[in-house]
């Protein structure tokens, strides 16, 4: 199956995070995405002034494994298997730290950082989104499963400390700053979502989890952490930028090697060697004709010859463009092998292209959804763009790759549509508005922009869902992003 979620990235980006989860039981996988983008027709967005080149240039697309999930009260628990993993590998490398050992420790030590900080996530979303029936008792277990974790993972460190290896203690100290920086923001965020939403419940937790919050950054100083201070901008700033380097450095377990190449190549230097020889054989049928009929070095012949060139060289650019432009949108424009660890776990291809609306399926049509007058009248046309994603998963390769159960790869794709903004016009237009009593106001209402997005996900040829995104969009950035249903 295929799982989206959509969000805005930053001012000028969204992101959309897209999970190809494989079927345990199936060796190979294969997956479509496929992207309908609806623009309207006044960001003179098109062929001419938004080339494929550029798309590609705003599209930022990185894949990774799909995080090993386990619940936050699960880690909490004395055996559990992160956990393990993690202390056998260690047991391994302080008695001989070679240099596999090494590596194999911090593979386990940034794989349960990670592990972590998806649960921690998950159990706080449970909250936030609604999904827990008693916010409570399940705000007083994550406040309790997470003191949990952070004791049985620290407490490694007791014989670290009397460890001379200093690799194993430096890859500890970066998961270990990492996994604090997570809890710090994670009770945070639960903090003012009970303080601003949940008042009753926040009442009753709040004194436990600002125990934890300050014993958390009591930790941290006597670490020797960066910790946020209030203005302070230079060390939030160094604060922040060093949150991004171990979060990568975390994560970096996770992430896939991807060799991107050309799609079309061989296909493209085929069709332009055929281009030539069509081009060519006209050339050479007029030369001979003319040749047989006056002569040589006669006039005519010269005439001909001249007119023959032009014609093959206009020829030839008429079909490199017919292959170039027709026959490109039949293939993809690229195609990425992704790896880890020298191992190959799959491909992925992707196309761009601009359709007309009659090429379009009455599903895509149907979820589009323009019914009203306004819509389908002269002056809101709509320019659409089709971006394609072909997904091959070898599950058997996933397997292999170490203890924890791989479901599938997230594919992380950050669109920029600054470019879409140049002409767009002033973000807040004068209005007038009554007041009553013979008395009216001057006013500023904001000027924005929709574009839509279909998202067709199909796996195993069937198609299994449709995703509808309306992102709302003006000339100082994104506003919004909705989920149309």
């Amino acid at each position: 199956m295929i799982d989206v979620q959509a969000k805005i990235h930053d001012q000028y980006t969204i992101e959309l995070k897209v999970g190809y989860i494989a079927r345990q039981k199936m060796p190979k996988s294969d997956f479509v995405m496929n992207t309908w983008m609806f623009i309207p027709d006044s960001l003179d967005i098109n062929r001419r002034t938004y080339p494929k080149e550029l798309f590609y240039k705003d599209v930022h697309s990185h894949m990774r494994l799909i995080t090993p999930i386990f619940q936050l009260a699960d880690m909490a628990k004395e055996n559990n298997m992160p956990f393990l993993l993690l202390k056998s590998e260690y047991l391994k490398t302080s008695s001989n730290a070679s240099e596999k050992a090494l590596k194999n420790f911090e593979s386990q030590v940034k794989m349960y950082a990670s592990i972590y900080k998806s649960a921690i996530r998950n159990a706080y979303e449970k909250i936030y989104l609604g999904g827990a029936n008693d916010h409570l008792q399940q705000a007083k277990n994550l406040i309790s499963s997470v003191s949990s974790v952070l004791l049985q993972f620290r407490s490694l460190q007791q014989d670290m400390e009397k460890s001379i290896n200093v690799p194993i203690d430096g890859y500890y100290r970066c998961a270990d700053e990492f996994i604090s920086n997570v809890t710090e923001q994670h009770l945070f965020l639960l903090a003012n979502y009970l303080k601003e939403n949940q008042e009753a419940i926040w009442v009753h937790v709040k004194k436990e989890l600002f125990a934890l919050v300050d014993k958390e950054l009591a930790y941290k100083k006597a670490k020797g952490y960066i910790s946020i201070k209030p203005d302070d901008d230079h060390n939030n700033r160094e604060f922040v930028h060093n949150a991004g380097l171990l979060k990568k450095y975390a994560e970096s377990n996770l992430y896939l090697k991807a060799q991107k190449r050309h799609n079309t190549f061989f296909i493209e230097q085929v069709a332009f060697m055929f281009a030539a020889g069509i081009s060519m054989t006209f050339a050479t049928v007029i030369a001979f004709s003319f040749q047989r009929t006056f002569g040589n070095f006669t006039l005519p012949l010269f005439i001909a010859l001249v007119v023959s060139y032009m014609f093959k060289d206009r020829i030839k650019e008429l079909i490199r463009y017919y292959f170039a432009y027709k026959m490109g949108s039949k293939f993809f424009d690229y195609k990425i092998i992704m790896s880890i660890h020298e191992r190959e776990l799959g491909w992925c291809k992707e196309g761009f292209d601009y359709i007309t609306s009659n090429k379009l399926s009455e599903q895509v049509k149907e979820k589009r959804g323009r019914t009203s007058l306004l819509e389908t009248r002269r002056g809101i046309d709509e320019q659409i763009m089709l971006y394609r994603k072909k997904v091959h998963l070898n599950k058997a390769n996933i397997n292999r790759i170490n203890h924890y159960p791989f479901i599938g790869v997230n594919d992380i794709i950050r669109i920029n549509l600054f470019e879409f903004m140049r002409k767009m016009d002033n973000p807040n237009v004068p209005v007038f508005v009554s007041l009553g009593g013979e008395e009216f106001d001057s006013i500023k209402a904001p000027k924005v922009y929709y574009i839509n997005y279909i998202i067709q996900c199909r796996y195993q040829g069937i198609t299994t869902d449709y995703y509808r995104y309306r992102v709302m969009i003006g000339r100082e950035g994104i506003q919004k992003i909705d989920k149309i249903v």
